[in-house]
């Protein structure tokens, strides 16, 4: 039998007005699931499928330094934390974008000492391509290797 022996290392950080926290109970739930199901790789995303998905990831958020304490960015990486990690959900509010945000929170997970071994790291994106090679990303050396099950169909809007 084996338990689980790790759990994702504590991420605090300050910068520039911004704190960035792997604290999930800070997440704004309600926020981000407004925000996320608007995106083109996850729209309508049903709030229970959003919330399994953050339940089993490692996840930082960004917020705003000011009264409102407001959450603008978000990012979650899947990783078993010896060899394989898979960033997703990488979203900074439209209004706070442009401020180095969704490179911290990428650079926060890839530069975390917990995490060196990591031997492969992927991502999907039909638009952050420079933040991406910013941080070390490439396209993949092989895709035609890369394979793929779609699920059945993608989220639905209701009713």
């Amino acid at each position: 039998m084996i338990a689980m022996a790790f759990s994702p290392p504590c991420l605090y950080q300050r910068k520039n007005g911004f704190e960035l926290t792997s604290d999930p109970s800070r997440i704004q739930f309600d926020w981000l699931h407004r925000q996320l199901s608007q995106q083109y790789w996850c729209e309508n995303i049903p709030a229970d499928i959003l919330r399994t998905a953050i339940t089993h990831s490692w996840c930082v958020s960004v917020f705003a330094e000011d009264a409102r304490h407001q959450q603008v960015g978000f990012a979650r990486l899947v990783t078993d934390y010896a060899s394989f990690g898979y960033l997703a959900d990488v979203y900074v509010a439209p209004s706070f974008r442009g401020k180095g945000i969704a490179r911290w929170m990428v650079d926060a997970f890839v530069q975390c000492p917990e995490l060196p071994q990591l031997q492969k790291w992927l991502l999907i994106t039909a638009d952050g391509h420079d933040i991406y090679k910013g941080v070390g990303f490439k396209p993949v050396a092989y895709p035609h290797a890369f394979m793929e099950i779609r699920g059945v169909s993608d989220y639905q809007e209701p009713g």
